[in-house]
């Protein structure tokens, strides 16, 4: 079950006319929560040694590009 934050935001993505085709509020919400999901965070900087900052900013960017259509 994904957060109920990631639904919200996304919602309003969709609202909004900004979610990327292919996506469903639902699927977006579950991919928002599995890609910023803690066990991600601990392979990545736990064991590979990525500085927390670099992963954040990564990740987000990666999550927007994905997610997010370009303003019309």
């Amino acid at each position: 079950m994904n957060s109920p934050a990631f639904r919200v935001a996304v919602a309003r993505l969709r609202r909004d006319g900004r979610l990327a085709p292919g996506w469903t509020v639902d699927a977006a919400a579950d991919w928002v929560w599995m890609r910023s999901h803690l066990s991600a965070w601990e392979q990545i900087v736990g064991e590979r040694g990525w500085r927390p900052d670099r992963y954040v900013e990564r990740a987000t960017h990666s999550i927007i590009a994905e997610l997010v259509a370009p303003a019309a």
